[in-house]
């Protein structure tokens, strides 16, 4: 009796949800000026996540899905997925504030990251 009505809370939770927000497009390449990760870069494309390690070092991965929720300073966080050279899922979770200039950063730290060129990206409405 008790877990019939564990799972109609739930559902009923589920039912109230309201519907996700809607991906931001996050695609292009993302760079701070904080001195400790300035020569790093996180480039986002359709399929890759594109990790800027120092140098002309990179780390590319193939992505696996995103979701997207509110956050609590009003941005949204998204959490991009991905699979590492193994083969295992992951994820990497950013903050993302509209703009202009849209900025992102990671969740509990206070570098901020614009996409390279600033503002919007060119045929997006702001």
């Amino acid at each position: 009796m008790f877990r019939r009505f564990l799972v109609s809370v739930a559902l009923a939770g589920l039912a109230c949800a309201g519907p996700s927000p809607e991906a931001p497009d996050l695609e292009g390449v993302w760079r701070t000026q904080a001195t400790s990760h300035r020569d790093r870069k996180l480039e986002i494309q359709p399929a890759w996540l594109v990790f800027g390690v120092g140098g002309e070092g990179t780390a590319s991965h193939p992505r696996d899905g995103t979701e997207v929720e509110p956050h609590a300073d009003g941005g949204l966080l998204c959490t991009l997925y991905y699979r590492t050279d193994d083969g295992s899922r992951t994820h990497l979770r950013v903050v993302y504030e509209a703009g202009p200039p849209e900025r992102l950063r990671f969740p509990n730290r206070a570098e901020v990251w614009t996409r390279e060129g600033g503002g919007m990206r060119p045929g997006r409405a702001g």
